[in-house]
């Protein structure tokens, strides 16, 4: 196979992975190169992560991965990934996405590795929660005891 011959090849396995994903044509690219490489902009967020865009990203070296959008200069926070076989057929790398996808949006929280995303909000600094009272009998009161 010639390289103009190659590159219509991966723009359609492209395009027929984001027809299964149910996301246009227009929402995905992919370039040939070493590694050969391809994105797809998914239309699905998911409650932990309010706010975040996903993105199904291909390389010809390390297979798919589902991961959230960079932001500020970060780097993808890869949520999941299949690296073998690189380039299975379309059929199971939508399965393998739609099954992640509702795995994740079943789950209280995020994998570890978005957890520990630097944007993430478990990796911020925490306030201090005001005190509940709990076993000093003082918690919670503005003016003095009377007689104090």
């Amino acid at each position: 196979m010639t390289d103009r011959e190659h590159i219509p090849a991966l723009r359609e396995y492209v395009e027929s992975v984001a027809a299964l994903l149910h996301v246009e044509p227009e929402a995905s690219w992919c370039e040939e190169g070493n590694p050969s490489t391809a994105y797809i902009a998914l239309a699905e967020q998911l409650l932990s992560y309010p706010g975040r865009l996903l993105m199904a990203q291909w390389s010809s070296d390390s297979g798919w991965r589902l991961a959230l959008e960079p932001e500020c200069g970060e780097e993808p926070v890869t949520l999941s990934a299949w690296p073998n076989p690189t380039r299975p057929a379309p059929t199971v790398v939508a399965r393998r996405f739609r099954t992640t996808l509702n795995d994740l949006a079943n789950r209280r929280r995020p994998p570890r590795a978005a957890r520990e995303s630097a944007g993430h909000p478990r990796n911020q600094p925490r306030k201090a929660a005001p005190h509940r009272g709990g076993n000093q009998p003082d918690a919670g009161r503005t003016s003095p005891r009377p007689g104090h």
